[in-house]
């Protein structure tokens, strides 16, 4: 991989419309699974924080529409011309005992949650909103190949990994490597954290490493603001997700209208961030997934994230139900209902659950 060396320049979005709304109630802890990780460098950095907010039910709080004009490809959310730079993938913690609360969670543009050893782990995804903390910063997985290959060339960012995961990466995998070993003085370590999680970095410091670039193509179709659900949406209370392997991952979204996202939760107890708001995205899509065995270490899962397979599409307090579809990795995937039609999203912030099969409850309505 290659890597460029420009800095890039100020990025200005015109977010200050969503930054008006609160994200609602989620997430908690339980049983932790694998503690492992690859080998990662040190180098002690100072770095602030910053409040995060939703971007839901903008057009309520503030009684204007949001106006016409260019969007940001990963939300469809408002901004102030080209962004100009690559995505930027970050592997995420989400051990409940010692990682949580993550910081930097909740201005991802889009989150994937996937299945590692007896737990899960987030990708972050960055694109239209900086953060200055990110973390607690962890080890990449063969499953993430793919999903890079979702995101148009990113930056991908990840405390290390075992020789196997480096070697398919570096072969099948189309990013920028920024991870700990390549850009050490852009992370630091928080002492108030247990050690191995407490790897800590921020956006800024990454993107400042990459030139100008033509944003990412989007990952989904967003609906007009105002625009009408489909006559096969069905309204819905939200989900429970059981990732298997161990136990130790148990999510459960619920749709807050008083903040127009899905309140999530993790072990029974709300997903909140270091600065103690909580998740609530605009959508969440369920993507089910087959999971296999990977090449890189025989005790880790493998998510299956090219072919076809049933997707559940939460937005807006109900449920379309279709299927997904990528023939190949270097694809799109594409999200259709059971009319044969494009699902459309909300705009805003979207989590991605990739859970097996079978391992997802619909929770209804009160009556």
């Amino acid at each position: 991989m290659t890597n460029p060396t420009h800095p890039t320049r100020a990025i200005s979005l015109l977010m200050a419309v969503a930054a008006l709304v609160l994200f609602a109630a989620a997430c908690g802890g339980g049983t932790d699974g694998a503690d492992s990780d690859g080998a990662q460098n040190e180098t002690p950095t100072t770095i602030g924080s910053s409040p995060t907010s939703s971007d839901a039910a903008v057009e309520d709080e503030i009684g204007d529409p949001i106006p016409e004009g260019p969007v940001a490809p990963f939300t469809g959310l408002p901004v102030n011309g080209e962004i100009g730079r690559p995505a930027l993938a970050v592997k995420i913690d989400n051990l409940n005992a010692k990682a949580r609360p993550q910081a930097g969670i909740n201005q991802a543009d889009v989150v994937f949650e996937i299945r590692v050893e007896g737990i899960t782990r987030f990708m972050a995804v960055y694109h239209s909103t900086d953060a200055d903390v990110v973390g607690p910063v962890r080890s990449a997985r063969t499953s993430d190949i793919n999903v890079l290959n979702m995101l148009s060339v990113p930056m991908f960012t990840n405390s290390g990994m075992n020789a196997g995961t480096r070697r398919l990466l570096n072969s099948q995998g189309n990013f920028i490597d920024a991870n700990v070993d390549v850009y050490p003085a852009e992370f630091y370590r928080e002492r108030s954290r247990p050690s191995t999680h407490n790897l800590m970095t921020g956006t800024a410091q990454l993107w400042s490493h990459v030139d100008e670039t033509d944003d990412p193509e989007p990952l989904f179709a967003f609906r007009p603001r105002g625009g009408d659900l489909p006559g096969n949406a069905v309204e819905v209370a939200g989900v429970d997700i059981a990732y298997r392997g161990g136990g130790g991952a148990r999510a459960s979204y619920r749709w807050d209208q008083a903040v127009q996202g899905w309140a999530r939760t993790q072990q029974d107890t709300p997903h909140v961030d270091e600065d103690d708001l909580q998740v609530a995205p605009a959508n969440v899509v369920v993507m089910f997934v087959e999971y296999g065995v990977s090449q890189a270490a025989s005790i880790s899962p493998e998510a299956k994230t090219v072919g076809s397979g049933e997707a559940w599409v939460l937005t807006e307090g109900h449920l379309i139900e279709g299927t997904w579809e990528r023939p190949s990795s270097t694809d799109l995937p594409t999200f259709t209902d059971t009319n044969g039609d494009e699902i459309q999203l909300t705009p805003g912030r979207t989590w991605i659950a990739l859970p097996d099969p079978g391992t997802v409850t619909l929770v209804a309505t009160d009556g």
